[in-house]
């Protein structure tokens, strides 16, 4: 009998220490899975395959082929902007590349718009054969059959209005005037800004497709 009592004591702390063994490898294994999941719920800034949509300041931005010899440009958000006018919104999330000021701009109506620039594509007035008469006068016509010549494409006239920009998506905001144009091949725009006391400031850029727009989040 007490042969056959120490036998069973024997099993049972058998039984018992392959028990804890299986919860401590759960713990180690399955409870960093669970402990992933958690932080991910507690924090739903870190979105997996965010879209342009979902970037924050500190977020890194990849555009395919936008760089020099159109390569990769890779940025961390400093700056995010809004623009609203008369109801309509989009962004504007801005960062350094090689030291230049790159920055991107995105809307949504029936689908995702994207657009990016750069310094370097800053023209001026007297380049396109403008005056700031004839946008005034397109902004009064606002015809879509008018145009603007700049490297053997015509660029034509897509809308111009009051905006407001609020530096960091916060306050009423400041206004200034915008044109906007877009080459015939859809791929390229030119944007016209006048801010009070400023002389004009026109830039040209690039639609990005959204397929071309990485997003890693901080």
């Amino acid at each position: 009998m007490v042969t056959i009592a120490f036998i069973s004591v024997s099993w049972i702390i058998r039984i018992v220490l392959i028990a804890a063994l299986v919860v401590v490898i759960y713990k180690i294994f399955g409870g960093r899975k669970k402990g992933a999941g958690a932080a991910a719920a507690e924090n739903p800034d870190r979105i997996l395959n965010a879209t342009i949509k979902d970037a924050r300041v500190g977020d890194i931005v990849s555009i395919t082929g936008f760089g020099d010899e159109f390569d990769d440009v890779d940025f961390t958000i400093e700056k995010r902007n809004r623009y609203d006018a008369h109801g309509w919104e989009w962004f504007e999330l801005l960062g350094v590349y090689k030291g230049r000021q790159i920055w991107i701009e995105w809307e949504e109506d029936d689908a995702l718009r994207i657009t990016a620039t750069s310094p370097e594509r800053q023209i001026r007035l007297s380049q396109l054969d403008l005056t700031e008469d004839d946008l005034a006068r397109m902004d009064d016509e606002e015809s879509h059959d008018n145009y603007i010549e700049w490297q053997a494409q015509k660029y034509y006239y897509r809308e111009s209005d009051e905006v407001m920009f609020h530096k960091d998506c916060v306050g009423e905001g400041e206004g200034f005037y915008l044109w906007d144009f877009e080459a015939e091949d859809g791929m390229n725009v030119i944007s016209a800004e006048k801010w009070e006391g400023e002389p004009f400031q026109i830039f040209s850029g690039v639609v990005v497709q959204p397929y071309n727009i990485k997003v890693f989040k901080k």
